[in-house]
């Protein structure tokens, strides 16, 4: 026995699984304890509780059967749609979704196709990655970055938020970040012992559609919620009548 609370005992094969694989005799003896500790504290403020508050045990009862039904539920369904749920998406269909909901796609936020490089101002390259920072697709600048820059983004082919991008930035804090919203701008401060080299391909304004490939996540998200939830209602429908027809119930 590892605990005790009036006649309600703890017995050590109560506490099997909570410990992790591995674990050192000293670790196992305290997370023992620990638990030991809290179902103590459990227990007793369930026995203060029958003893002293008016309970409708009827009512608990009801609440627990509901919980426990809807914990079956959820776990049988989530079993059902790993099974059965089609998690390929064709890329026609998420254009046609896009273009279905387009006004549901509109920007809240700036994005961008952007290079981005912070590197230390004393650093003998920062005038050759100044003057490449504006080619797409530029392997000397990459390489150039992977060797020398502090921190910095070069996939030009991929939209990215704006705000994410400058995080942590001089410029995260501008109050007109508007103004390096221009597609073909070359932007670079400095700040300390560093120099922040911003170059904009393009960008999108809050208000204007975002791009589909910006979108194509939230999309295939959406679109497989909606697999989910087709899926639950096809398999509650099916049951139903499976056992309708072979008459294992009756509503009087």
């Amino acid at each position: 026995m590892v605990a005790r609370v009036g006649a309600k005992k703890l017995y050590l094969h109560d506490l099997k699984g909570i410990l992790p694989p591995n674990v050192s005799p000293s670790d196992s003896a305290d997370l023992c304890r620990r638990f030991a500790e809290n179902w103590v504290k459990k227990e007793l403020m369930l026995q203060e509780a029958k003893k002293k508050a008016k309970l409708d045990e009827a009512e608990i009862e009801r609440k627990v059967e509901d919980y426990r039904y809807s914990l079956t539920l959820y776990e049988f369904e989530k079993q059902y749609i790993e099974k059965e749920l089609d998690t390929l998406i064709a890329e026609p269909v998420l254009k046609k979704y896009y273009q279905d909901n387009i006004v549901n796609f509109v920007l809240k936020q700036p994005i961008v196709k952007a290079a981005y490089v912070k590197i230390d101002k004393k650093n003998v390259q920062l005038g050759r990655i100044r003057s490449l920072i504006s080619s797409k697709d530029n392997k000397e600048l990459v390489s150039l970055c992977a060797r020398y820059a502090e921190q910095y983004h070069l996939n030009d082919s991929t939209w990215v938020d704006f705000e994410n991008l400058i995080n942590r930035t001089p410029w995260s804090g501008s109050p007109n970040k508007a103004t390096l919203l221009q597609t073909g701008k070359q932007t670079e401060v400095s700040e300390r012992d560093f120099v922040y080299l911003l170059h904009v391909y393009d960008a999108r304004q809050p208000g204007q559609t975002a791009p589909l490939e910006f979108a194509v996540e939230q999309i295939r998200s959406l679109i497989l919620n909606q697999r989910k939830v087709n899926l639950v209602n096809a398999l509650g429908k099916q049951v139903y009548e499976s056992a309708k027809a072979k008459k294992e119930f009756e509503i009087y």
